[in-house]
This record gives C-alpha cells, structure tokens and sequence, in this order.
C-alpha cells in the first residue's frame, strides 16, 4: 500500500495522517470498488478501516442516506447489500437480464441499468428490500444511471439515447444523436439540468438538457477521451472522469470541472492531472472534497482532492493485485435531492 498526502495545513503526526492543527478531518466515509471485486472503506484521512470481498463481478456502486452500500454484481446478476461496516446485510437477483449501473431513487428504492450478457437489457427499479417493482427495456449497456427528487430516472447507453423514465417506469422522454452512444448522465439538483457526454471518435460532445428534454446548450471536450462518470457538487459544478485512450492518439485524462448553470452554459474551472491522469469514476462529498478512482500511474489509485485540485491523499497499491478502480463513492453524498440526504 502506498499513501501519501499534500496540501496545505496537512501533516504525520505519530504516523497517522491528520488534518490542519493536527485535528483528523472524521465523518466522511470514502468506498472504493476494485477490478478485483473488493470493497473498501476509508476515512476522510485516507486510512483504510474495513473491506469486503465480493464473489462476483462489481460494475457499480450506490450508497443510500443511512449508508447502506448496493453493488452491482454483474457476476452473479444481482445486487448485493452492505451495511456501512461492509458487513453483507443481503443480495437479490436481477428480474431479467444483467447489471452494469446502480442508483439510488428518491425513496431510497434501488435503480438498475442493465448489460448486454446475450439477453434482453432493462432499467429496472426495486424497493431498499429487493422487492421487484417494475421494469423499462432498452436496447444497449446502461452506462450510468441518476434520478431526482421527483422520482424521476436518467440513464445513459449503449443504444445511442439518454432516457428520462417516470416514477412508474413510463418513458417521459429520449435523445439521441446520430449513431453515437450517450455514454453518461447525471442530474444537477442544485440547478435542475441533466448532463451527458455523447460518444463520438470525431470529438466527444456534452448536453446539457432542462427537464423538459430541451437542449439548453452542448459543447465539444477538448480531449479526444471519454468521461467515464459524471456527477455534480454542491454547487452545481459537473466532475467528469476522463479515460486515457491511447488508440485514439491523444493520452490525455485525468478529472474536469465545468460550471453550468442558469447564467453559464458551460465553462471549464478546473482540469486535474490532465496529460497523467486516467480516471474512471469520480465523487463528491458534501464538503466539496472529490475523490477520483482510475489507474493513474498504472496501478489501481484512489485520489482525494480539495475543490480546487490540490492533492489532500492518495491511496495506491490497495489490494496489490488490482489494476483499476470501478466505482467511487462518499457518505454522506450530495443530491440528487439535498433535503432527503441531509445536505
């Protein structure tokens, strides 16, 4: 395992990292889900304090307001549950198909995106116990998944759409653009917008839609590179993981922050390792912290930065046999609806 830590006011004491003044910043909780299906916690200091070792496959993660962890088990097709210890508290099967992405709906019922594994592909919705409620078909792998306030449903896929479902699993509406795939999707709450990045060799392209399905403004990235993973802080500023592609001729990666909100379409504030850094997936806490898995350096890394970019810690080498990172997430979370999470 490596750990190391920078920025300012951070320091060792006694071989423990803690925070300005010597005061360990505690009460966030970082999961980190490896290529290797393990599961692990760690403080806000970066320090490691339980894991799980899963059976299966984990594609995603999600994690509710009381800290209850659902995993997407594509391995075993279903979803497993995890108290905020990493004690397996349950798991239930898939009703039909596979699963690639996980959410967490405005009840705390449990949102679905399906994989393509030879069969039908749905976007499936379950209570917080497992209970089967009702299903929505699509036609590719549900890259990410979000929902609102209201209930509503936002997922992204393989098909060439981005879909936004009712509470009941009715289609409200859908856009594509041409033959490219709209790879991710996250819900602004602070705003009320819906982002994606749609997938195109020519140049990767965001939306940015209101919740009506209407276009409010798109923009080309500057890097020829997928954004994994999106999500959205407490101010409304949209993260993105960026993958290094090498065989599209530009190694450039990293974490990028755009503010886009009802006066600015969209402006880029903040790009993090950007010729080094290969990020899958990336999260926010609720004191504006990110937090970005991927394999930087090529071993399986999990960063912590400040809302500026400056390095708080890195954890590398944790389990020493992973190569990559798939899923991040922070407790307590921000949005998609800030009173339901206590935000």
């Amino acid at each position: 395992m490596t750990l190391s830590f920078a920025g300012p006011g951070w320091k060792m004491q006694y071989g423990r990292p803690s925070g300005p003044g010597g005061a360990a910043p505690l009460g966030i909780n970082v999961f980190a889900a490896y290529d290797t299906s393990d599961i692990y916690k760690y403080n806000e200091s970066g320090q490691l304090v339980s894991s799980y070792s899963a059976t299966g496959t984990i594609e995603d993660m999600a994690i509710s307001p009381n800290g209850v962890l659902s995993l997407a088990d594509r391995g075993n097709a279903q979803i497993v549950l995890l108290d905020t210890s990493l004690t397996k508290t349950g798991s239930f099967p898939i009703n039909s198909g596979n699963c690639q992405s996980v959410a967490i709906g405005a009840s705390g019922n449990i949102i679905v995106g399906g994989r393509d594994d030879g069969g039908a592909i749905y976007i499936s919705k379950y209570s917080n116990s497992g209970s089967f409620m009702w299903q929505y078909p699509v036609g590719g792998h549900v890259r990410q998944i979000d929902a609102d306030a209201s209930g509503y449903i936002y997922a992204g896929c393989d098909d060439f759409y981005v879909y936004r479902l009712t509470p009941t699993g009715a289609l409200d509406w859908r856009y594509n653009k041409s033959s490219d795939k709209m790879l991710t999707v996250s819900y602004d709450p602070i705003n009320d917008y819906v982002f994606s990045q749609r997938d195109s060799y020519n140049g990767w392209q965001m939306y940015k839609w209101n919740a009506t399905g209407t276009i409010v403004s798109s923009w080309a990235t500057s890097e020829k590179n997928p954004i994994r993973e999106l999500c959205v802080d407490a101010s409304g500023y949209i993260l993105g993981a960026i993958i290094r592609n090498f065989s599209l001729g530009t190694p450039s990666g990293g974490i990028v922050k755009y503010r886009s909100d009802a006066t600015i379409n969209h402006n880029l504030v903040l790009n993090i390792e950007p010729t080094a850094g290969s990020y899958s997936t990336v999260s926010v806490d609720t004191k504006g912290y990110i937090y970005g898995g991927g394999n930087p350096s090529g071993v399986a890394t999990v960063k912590k930065w400040d809302a500026s970019g400056n390095v708080i810690w890195s954890v590398a080498d944790m389990p020493a046999t992973a190569a990559d990172v798939r899923s991040v997430v922070s407790s307590p979370r921000i949005g998609p609806f800030p009173s339901y999470w206590g935000v």
